[in-house]
């Protein structure tokens, strides 16, 4: 269970370096849109739904290191009012419920990149690309929180 600890440790070390990258991409977009479309008056067209993208990873590949730390929004004060056990007991349906979002996640999102996949669809936006290039943060962040949720 230690090897599986250090294992969740560094892939979500990894998944919340590519979610700040993501952050860092969104604001240089985001930037560079702005100076385009009012500075120089010739917008780029495909900056938004970028940023949306690079959103969907973010959240997706961030989750699981947040979780992992104990840092995701939760009611602290419900909690402080109960004593130990009970708290521990709510703890772990918490849990419970987070793991069966992930797992929902997981399976959901692979039989949506496959169903992208089978049909060859695309984004609907200025940016032509694959559907399943986007959908595929969805099972990858629930496999990451999966495993972040059980260890």
């Amino acid at each position: 269970m230690q090897f599986l600890g250090r294992l969740v440790d560094r892939l979500g070390l990894i998944a919340a370096g590519i979610a700040a990258l993501s952050v860092l991409a969104m604001v240089g977009l985001i930037a560079a849109a702005v100076i385009f479309r009012y500075l120089l008056g010739h917008p780029i067209v495909w900056a938004d739904e970028a940023v949306r993208y690079l959103l969907v990873f973010m959240v997706a590949l961030g989750l699981a290191d947040v979780v992992r730390r104990g840092e995701n929004i939760r009611v602290d004060l419900l909690l402080e009012a109960l004593g130990l056990r009970a708290r521990r007991v709510l703890e772990v349906l918490g849990l419970a419920a987070a793991a069966g979002f992930a797992l929902a996640l997981v399976v959901l999102g692979v039989e949506m990149v496959a169903f992208s996949v089978e049909l060859g669809l695309t984004t609907a936006g200025k940016i032509d690309i694959p559907s399943a290039w986007v959908e595929i943060a969805l099972p990858l962040g629930g496999v990451l929180l999966l495993v972040a949720t059980l260890v």
